[in-house]
C-alpha cells in the first residue's frame, strides 16, 4: 500500500546494463528487461560477447527526437497540448505513474513512492516475458516546474524533466544524465526510442484522464 506521500521514478535498466557487460556463453541468449514507452518490440537474436540484440520500434506517428551527447547526456522535448496541472499530476500521483511509466508491455509494481525532496521511489517493472526489473531512485526535486529523479541502482543516471506553461500546453523537457558516457554509448539503440516511448504512453494516459 502506498501513502499519501508516495513518489515517482524512472524505469531501471540495470539488468539490461549489467548483461552488456557480462560475458557471453556461445549459443545463449539473453532477456531483456526495458527501457521507454510506446509499442516496445523486443528483437534478441544470438547474443555475441559484449552485445545485446535488442530493438525497440516507435510507432509512425511518434519519431525519435531523443539526441544522445558524448558526453552521456540523452534528451529530448515533446509539447503536450494540456496543462502545466495536468502533466504534473500524472508524475506526482503514484497510481497514474504506474500506469504509463515504461515501454508497452510493462506494468508496474510501486514498493515506495515518497514524491518529495529526498523522497524514496522503489519499485518493479514487470515485462512481457515475465521477468521482474526492480528500480531503486530517489527524487532530488519533485515541484511543478522540476523533477529530478536520481537512480542509485546501477546503471547510475540523474533524470530531470523540467515542465513549462506555453499557452495553455505544456512543454516537458527530459535531460538524462549518465555517469558514465561509455554505458550511455552502449546503450543509445535501446535509450533513444525507449524514452519517446515513455513518452507516448504518458500522452495516452493524459488523453484518458481528459475524459
Amino acid at each position: 500500500m502506498l501513502s499519501e506521500s508516495s513518489s515517482l521514478l524512472l524505469p531501471s535498466i540495470h539488468e539490461l546494463l549489467a548483461g552488456s557487460h557480462r560475458q557471453a556463453q556461445p549459443g545463449v541468449a539473453r532477456d531483456a528487461p526495458p527501457i521507454g514507452g510506446a509499442p516496445l518490440n523486443l528483437d534478441v537474436g544470438r547474443h555475441q560477447p559484449h552485445r545485446r540484440h535488442l530493438r525497440l520500434a516507435l510507432t509512425k506517428e511518434a519519431p525519435v527526437t531523443s539526441q544522445l551527447s558524448a558526453d552521456g547526456v540523452c534528451s529530448s522535448s515533446r509539447l503536450f497540448p494540456f496543462t502545466l496541472a495536468q502533466v504534473f499530476a500524472a508524475f506526482a500521483n503514484a497510481d497514474r505513474l504506474a500506469t504509463w511509466w515504461g515501454p508497452d508491455g510493462f506494468s508496474n509494481t510501486f514498493e515506495v513512492f515518497e514524491f518529495k525532496t529526498q523522497g524514496r521511489w522503489k519499485f518493479v517493472m514487470h515485462g512481457p516475458d515475465g521477468k521482474n526489473y526492480p528500480n531503486d531512485s530517489v527524487f532530488l526535486e519533485a515541484s511543478q516546474q522540476r523533477i529530478i529523479v536520481r537512480h542509485v541502482s546501477p546503471p547510475n543516471f540523474t533524470l530531470t524533466i523540467t515542465l513549462a506553461e506555453a499557452d495553455g500546453q505544456t512543454n516537458l523537457h527530459w535531460h538524462q544524465a549518465f555517469d558514465d558516457p561509455r554505458v550511455a554509448a552502449s546503450l543509445a539503440h535501446i535509450i533513444a526510442p525507449a524514452n519517446e516511448q515513455n513518452l507516448n504512453r504518458l500522452h495516452t494516459a493524459l488523453l484518458a484522464a481528459a475524459k
